[in-house]
């Protein structure tokens, strides 16, 4: 043999040993599986999922560490990334107990409880102890309302967890659906003396004892379970709703205040401190609350409506009259255009009045004893007054829709002749306060014409006549109304009023 040979067949001894003795110092899946178990058992389960990872990486058929993988998943409530490796353990072994029962727990989370019972039944069939397969049946059952079914699946699964206190806690959940307090109080017991530091068995405990009007033991478990566990908000609003119903409020507000300050977005806890504070008069606090509340909730009326009312007394007149305008605005939006109301004429002593056109503005109410003639849903414009012994020249003005006429108003002593009148545009009569003569009223405009505005003397002057547009029926114009006082020589020649 040739020293080619054989330098050859040495280096394939060789090459064949020394990758043996560089793998030994390495380590398998085995040992990142191993090294995960430990580190879930030691409560690291962060770190248990990157051996996990890495022992399913060196091997995607390790069915162990994928269902263990899925475990931490479904624990940290990553729901998809559980459902996948317990997918993938069931495509290389289809009748993996554990990974059958698991996939049950997930179908619970989702709320589906028909997926959940199938699931559960295929791992039962195959294994008729599988505790955790009965437990999750069972809850099912529960969901379904199923009670019978529940109940003798959750007791099934007591032969596989005799010391495990959730499923003492869910038979006391099924007796207390039914409102069988006493048994549920038993269960709940057996689930505390497991684990006395359950919180939830000892909130839940409290629930039933108050059901039965046992009211003291029910508070004792409603500290206890606050106690144990102060980031059980559950637990805390149990018994601050406790206070509220005793009507202790300090108490209630020192738990509400225990709720946000582990999670200060809880509105409830807001809402329900929020009141205590009105309640006593710590508008500021109750103010503040109120406001976060409203940020959370912001379509809450309720929240809005204290806020305001709170905010009414703190702002200055100026922000009240700003609001108060607001709200005016919304509500004439909301309503149609008011009708115009009609004008009426009384007798009147405010002398304040001193420019013509503001008396014209202003309709006056009606006197006890004056009577306003009929209108043919037409308007005439109100005669201004005059207040000062002058001669006022007559005014034009536009006829206004659906008013009724003016009624001419005698405050002194004169006669006043009877108003020709047309159903079209009826004219206020001249109104006389003082000593003088008013000439009848003459009728030559048209119909179509805006009727012109009488005068009103309150001195003595004389004053000329205003046009109005005739009428063809006497009984259509406007009746003066006041006592008419009869004519002296003194004050002249005034026309008789006709009958």
């Amino acid at each position: 043999m040739s020293l080619q040979i054989r330098l050859f067949l040495w280096f394939l001894v060789l090459s064949s040993i020394f990758p043996a003795f560089l793998l030994a110092d390495m380590p398998d899946n085995q040992y990142y599986l191993d090294k995960g178990n430990l580190y879930v058992k030691s409560g690291k389960e962060q770190t248990a999922i990157m051996y996990y990872k890495e022992a399913v990486e060196r091997n995607p058929y390790n069915v162990q560490a994928r269902n263990n993988l899925g475990e931490l998943y479904a624990k940290s409530n990553m729901i998809d990334e559980a459902m996948e490796q317990f997918d993938k353990v069931l495509e290389v072994q289809p009748n993996y107990v554990s990974a059958l029962a698991n996939k049950s727990y997930l179908y619970l989370q989702k709320h589906m409880y028909d997926q959940a019972v199938l699931y559960a039944k295929k791992a039962i069939y195959i294994d008729p102890d599988c505790g955790p397969a009965h437990f999750n049946l069972g809850t099912a059952y529960l969901a379904l309302n199923r009670f019978t079914d529940s109940v003798s699946e959750l007791k099934m699964a007591i032969r596989s967890y005799k010391d495990a206190a959730p499923v003492y806690e869910k038979l006391g959940d099924v007796y207390q659906a039914q409102s069988r307090d006493e048994e549920a109080i038993a269960y709940y017991r057996q689930a505390l003396d497991v684990d006395s530091l359950d919180a939830t068995a000892r909130d839940k405990l409290g629930e039933s004892y108050l059901t039965l009007g046992d009211e003291k033991k029910a508070v004792e478990q409603f500290k206890y379970a606050s106690d144990i566990a102060p980031n059980n908000i559950d637990a805390q609003y149990r018994l601050a709703e406790h206070y509220e119903d005793i009507r202790e409020w300090e108490k209630a507000e020192r738990v509400y205040l225990i709720i946000l300050s582990m999670k200060p977005e809880e509105g409830k806890a807001h809402r329900q401190i929020a009141l205590i504070y009105e309640r006593n008069e710590r508008y500021g606090l109750a103010l503040y609350h109120w406001k976060k509340y409203s940020e959370i909730n912001p379509k809450d009326q309720e929240a809005i409506q204290h806020i305001q009312a709170i905010r009414k007394p703190l702002l200055s007149k100026k922000q009240i009259d700003q609001l108060a305008a607001e709200k005016k605005m919304k509500d004439s939006a909301a309503q149609e255009t008011p009708t115009v109301a009609a004008p009426m004429v009384g007798n009147s002593t405010n002398t304040s009045a001193t420019n013509p056109g503001d008396a014209a503005s202003a309709p006056a109410l009606p006197a006890e004893n004056d009577s306003v003639a009929p209108a043919a849903q037409q308007s005439s414009v109100a005669a201004p007054m005059d207040n000062a012994n002058s001669n006022a020249l007559s005014a034009s003005s536009a006829p206004v829709a659906s008013a009724p006429a003016a009624v001419p108003m005698d405050n002194g002593n004169s006669s006043v002749p009877p108003l020709p009148s047309e159903s079209s545009a009826p004219v206020a009569a001249p109104m006389d306060n003082g000593n003088s003569n008013i000439q009848p009223l003459s009728s030559a405009a048209p119909a179509s014409v805006p009727a012109a505005v009488a005068p009103v003397n309150n001195g003595n002057s004389n004053q000329p006549a205003v046009s109005s547009p005739a009428s063809s029926d006497a009984s259509a114009g406007l009746v003066p109304v006041g006592d008419m006082p009869t004519p002296t020589p003194s004050q002249g020649n005034v026309p008789t009023l006709p009958n």
